[in-house]
């Protein structure tokens, strides 16, 4: 677990400097977990203040748009000074310390993505090389005012809900690599925030990992004007007819992908010379994107999906059972404690899948599978149990699962613990439904909901409620 607490994810700027330079301190703890959350902060540091860059004048440029739109004739024509306005605040901010700092920690971030490549992958053991940079760097950060300070995370879709992994994105450039085999034609990456600010590095590293250079990055919120500095690296893109690779989180409607590539166009860009890079929660992308170049990895080719295996479930709870008394229930409802010395075989059970009443169609939300487990206790006899494993995301935003269900736990079914992003539980059984129950106590119940309710407010206190800063 990381040397912060998980179990509210929600932090300011300064609190996410605060997390970081925790795990920097620390020069012991060279663990692939601490260089996946290192690199989760520095990236969730860096979103917030290209987000406080791009704000300056937002509501301005807003109130210019409605002016402009719907005031009465001769009253329309002050949009113009709104908008100037707006433009000069937004490069306000773009510009001197702020876009230093920025640049400076966005190298980092580049970094920290080639550390997490080759930890991942395996070419190198999992060591954050920019440890005394990232330090420094921090320190400057530490400097900037209170409205910086303040500003709140937006957690990322790809790592908080759902199962996306940085190997997902090396998979993704495999493909893009079909699409474009030239090494040597230099690409920009453009992130879609808030999920672009990780997935895009992530993007940039495993192309130079595989020998495309240059390779740039930056990050963009749609919907909002572009920063003069974002403006000036993709001028230089054009002249040199990079190809532009959009990445973001799978999309669900492919709407802001869209937008940002026809506003691509708008400025210059070849069709030809876009792709979208994207995982996708099904088999296929979106209608409104198809009509671009694109690299897709779709959802069957997780690696979410090889942890969820019947030998990788059977090798993950071999080494998290070993040794531990767990109840057990049988066929006819007795319990029994079983010290669990191996896992003599693993076989999945197929769940429906959960549908989204709203859409209509299947829920974008963590992986999950339901697996017959065959213990073997120190007398050598066998018994069936079920065992339930659901995703909960990358790093200290997965850890933040087990957080909660921990002080909680005799309120829940039994968890065996947490390991690559997978939570493993028992099995509810059809009578702890209440919908399912007969003759339950609805006094009893509410009673134990009540019980419930009191138990998590005490367990999970937060400082502060910073909800109204996002």
């Amino acid at each position: 677990m990381p040397p912060f607490p998980t179990h509210d994810l929600l932090a300011d700027f300064g609190e996410l400097r605060h997390r970081l330079s925790l795990i920097l301190e620390d020069e012991s703890r060279a663990s692939r977990a601490d260089l996946v959350d290192a690199f989760l902060l520095a990236c969730g540091l860096n979103q917030i203040l290209e987000d406080y860059m791009g704000d300056g004048g937002a509501m301005l440029a807003a109130a210019a748009r409605v002016v402009r739109d719907g005031a009465p004739r001769g009253l329309n024509r002050l949009s113009r000074p709104l908008g100037g306005t707006a433009r000069w605040m937004q490069r306000r901010r773009d510009g001197g310390q702020l876009r230093s700092l920025q640049r400076q920690l966005a190298l980092v971030v580049d970094s920290l993505a080639d550390d997490m490549v080759r930890g991942v992958e395996a070419f190198g053991t999992p060591e954050i090389t920019c440890r005394e940079v990232l330090t420094h760097r921090l320190e400057g950060l530490s400097e900037l005012h209170a409205d910086v300070q303040s500003r709140v995370i937006r957690l990322p879709t790809c790592f908080r809900s759902l199962d996306q992994d940085p190997r997902d994105f090396g998979r993704l450039v495999d493909r893009f690599a079909e699409l474009q085999p030239d090494r040597v034609r230099p690409i920009l990456t453009v992130g879609l925030r808030s999920s672009g600010s990780y997935t895009a590095p992530l993007c940039a590293a495993y192309l130079r990992a595989a020998g495309y250079q240059p390779v740039d990055t930056i990050t963009i919120r749609p919907r909002q004007r572009w920063l003069p500095g974002e403006v000036e690296r993709l001028r230089t893109a054009v002249s040199t007819s990079a190809t532009i690779m959009l990445s973001d989180d799978p999309p669900s409607t492919g709407n802001s992908l869209r937008e940002v590539a026809r506003n691509l166009e708008a400025m210059g860009v070849d069709r030809d010379r876009i792709v979208i890079a994207v995982a996708s929660t099904s088999d296929q992308l979106p209608e409104s994107i198809a009509e671009y170049r694109h690299a897709v990895l779709p959802a069957t080719h997780w690696a979410i999906h090889d942890r969820l295996s019947d030998d990788a479930i059977r090798q993950t709870l071999s080494e998290l059972l070993a040794g531990v008394t767990i109840d057990v229930s049988s066929t006819d409802g007795r319990t029994t404690q079983v010290r669990v010395t191996g896992i003599r075989s693993v076989t999945r059970i197929n769940l429906p899948p959960t549908m989204d009443p709203s859409l209509g169609s299947v829920s974008r939300r963590h992986a999950r599978a339901l697996f017959s487990v065959e213990l073997v206790d120190e007398a050598e006899v066998a018994h069936r149990h079920l065992i339930y494993a659901k995703g909960t995301g990358l790093g200290y935003l997965g850890d933040h699962s087990l957080s909660v269900s921990t002080p909680l736990h005799e309120y829940l079914p039994a968890i065996y613990g947490l390991r690559e992003g997978l939570m493993f539980r028992a099995w509810l059984p059809d009578e702890w439904n209440v919908a399912r129950g007969q003759g339950l106590d609805l006094r009893i119940i509410t009673r134990r909901i009540a019980r419930y309710v009191l138990a998590r407010r005490d367990a999970l206190a937060t400082g502060s409620d910073i909800t109204d800063r996002l």
